[in-house]
């Protein structure tokens, strides 16, 4: 089991975790346990407004268009803009089978899902003459 907890690194170079009482509630939890602590810089995340405006609006919209589901519209578009190749290899290392398969949205960061989403409605406008509304700034749907 990991257990992600947050901090920032102070200017007296010294960890500074946002939530101290979570970390130790964690360590009490492992005592007398041999454990691993990695330190990254964090990630951002792409936003909740983000997810929710790509599937109540680009994916409703483009449902509405093409007949198909939001669930089917979310494969196509990860296969056709975040697209990953996905090679099987037998036991001697050689490829027998290789696809391109959709990415993960949940492993993109603020940037790359804006300009995921613009790259789809760039593509709805082109091609299926849809146009697809900027997000409402208020957060409204």
């Amino acid at each position: 089991m990991d257990i992600v907890l947050y901090g920032f690194v102070s200017e007296d170079v010294k960890l500074e975790m946002e939530q101290p009482s979570d970390v130790t509630r964690v360590l009490r939890g492992l005592v007398g346990e041999v454990v691993e602590v990695i330190i990254r810089k964090r990630r951002s995340k792409r936003s909740d407004r983000q997810n929710a405006w790509y599937w109540s609006q680009i994916l409703e919209l483009l449902s509405e268009r093409t007949g198909h589901t939001p669930d089917e519209l979310h494969e196509y578009c990860k296969a056709r803009f975040i697209p990953k190749r996905l090679a099987i290899c037998d036991g001697n290392g050689v490829v027998i089978d290789d696809r391109v398969v959709g990415g993960s949205t949940t492993k993109l960061n603020r940037e790359q899902m804006a300009d995921f989403c613009e790259e789809i409605r760039r593509w709805a406008a082109e091609d299926l003459g849809l146009v697809i509304p900027d997000p409402d700034p208020t957060g409204a749907r």
